[in-house]
């Protein structure tokens, strides 16, 4: 017999919300074989003293690489253009970006324990009708990007779910 645990709290702690607002959010579709050059386009973005605050990837079943870059620079037509010839996106998904957004991301100390956590943040912004445009998870921490506004508008639904010590 095996036996698990599970810590439970009524309601779930956590350290505090951070945000980051004024971002971009790039979006890019490559095939699986252009990944090489989409991670050396990246690094020339780096050369150029372009960071990102959050970079997430999702593999589709039709062998496509869906990346999303989120960065507090300011893209124009000719930065995505050159994005766009440097990885050879198909004419049918080119580099996209939405901007501006926010991120706003939170961690506790019970992240690794328990089940459920990501679901109560999802369920409070889906209940009050506030857009989420992407969202990560790690172990520890849960990154939600909203549009414009999103963040300012969600945390004090969320701090009605979750609870600063």
């Amino acid at each position: 017999m095996e036996i698990a645990a599970v810590y439970w709290e009524s309601k779930i702690k956590i350290y505090g919300f951070n945000h980051a607002v004024n971002l971009s959010l790039l979006k890019m579709t490559v095939e699986t074989e252009q990944m090489a050059k989409m991670g050396l386009c990246i690094s020339k973005l780096d050369d150029l003293g372009i960071g990102f605050h959050l970079v997430m990837a999702q593999h589709s079943n039709n062998h496509k690489l869906h990346l999303y870059l989120l960065s507090s620079h300011p893209w124009d037509e000719k930065g995505l253009k050159n994005i766009n010839k440097e990885i050879r996106a198909d004419a049918e998904s080119p580099v996209q970006v939405v901007s501006p957004v926010e991120l706003i991301y939170f961690q506790g100390p019970h992240f690794g324990d328990r089940y459920g956590i990501a679901y109560s943040a999802f369920r409070i912004l889906e209940n009050k009708n506030i857009t989420l445009l992407l969202a990560g998870c790690s172990g520890s921490v849960i990154y939600l990007v909203l549009p414009e506004g999103g963040a300012k508008n969600a945390e004090p639904f969320l701090a009605e779910a979750f609870e600063v010590p």
